[in-house]
């Protein structure tokens, strides 16, 4: 019988480009590990990625139940508590970093996920046995927790908003739109608005106009999740309009 919890949902693009696919239970454990910490987090690498993931990944990303955090925006105290929440809310997390080679990240398994990789489920077994998943067999950083697995069918108490339909955003239409500075209300800048008002703790008019007012408050955002300078201009971009949409809407 068909397992919804299981079904595939984009998220946009990650930070290289690939498309940002997970499960409806990665995404719902990942939100639950957000609520915790009381942050977003940024993925860098989704599932799914058979032929695109990034070569140092090996094929753990091929199929279900694998995401990649950055933690470059993150204060070593931050990435060990994200390190934590993921794996009490049953994640066979990993610190990845230089040292291993690799640009610095954390690793991310859903325990008891049905289409993990081959590798990725040989990742989890090296967790449950205190060590840190790569070829040399070294032992687990950071915190230990109980071992746990998340529900494999959708829990009642979040149901209703994982089955509720991601609102998507037109990248090109909403650019326009800042661009041209709010000349005519949109739905999409509606759901800008919200979500600036969410993520940036803000009071925008929420009335589908890129305004000065809204355009300021993306800069905001642009600036807080590290954009490059050259980027931060008030106008949507495919990777900071794609991390202020997760768990929010879609971008296409």
């Amino acid at each position: 019988m068909p397992n919804a919890f299981l079904d595939k949902v984009s998220l946009g693009r990650d930070s290289s480009g690939r498309p940002l696919v997970v499960n409806r239970r990665t995404m719902a454990m990942l939100e639950a590990a957000e609520r915790k910490l009381g942050r977003k987090l940024v993925i860098v690498q989704g599932s799914f990625l058979a032929g695109k993931a990034a070569k140092r990944s090996g094929p753990t990303h091929n199929r279900a139940g694998v995401i990649d955090i950055r933690t470059k925006d993150q204060t070593p105290a931050q990435q060990a508590q994200t390190l934590l929440e993921l794996r009490k809310i049953s994640f066979a997390a990993f610190h990845r970093t230089t040292k291993q080679g690799f640009a610095d990240h954390i690793h991310a398994v859903a325990i008891g996920d049905p289409g993990l990789d081959p590798s990725a489920a040989r990742q989890v077994e090296a967790y449950k046995n205190g060590r840190d998943g790569l070829k040399g067999n070294g032992p687990l950083d950071g915190p230990r927790v109980k071992i746990t697995v998340f529900p494999l069918t959708m829990p009642s108490s979040i149901a209703p908003a994982v089955r509720t339909a991601r609102p998507v955003v037109h990248l090109a239409s909403v650019q326009a739109q800042f661009r041209a500075g709010g000349t005519k209300a949109l739905p999409d800048v509606k759901t800008i608005q919200l979500a600036l008002n969410a993520r940036l703790k803000l009071t925008l008019l929420v009335d589908g106009k890129a305004g000065k007012f809204t355009r300021e408050a993306y800069k905001k955002h642009q600036k807080a999740i590290g954009s490059a300078p050259k980027f931060i201009d008030g106008i949507p971009g495919p990777k900071d309009l794609t991390n202020l949409g997760l768990g929010r809407f879609q971008v296409i």
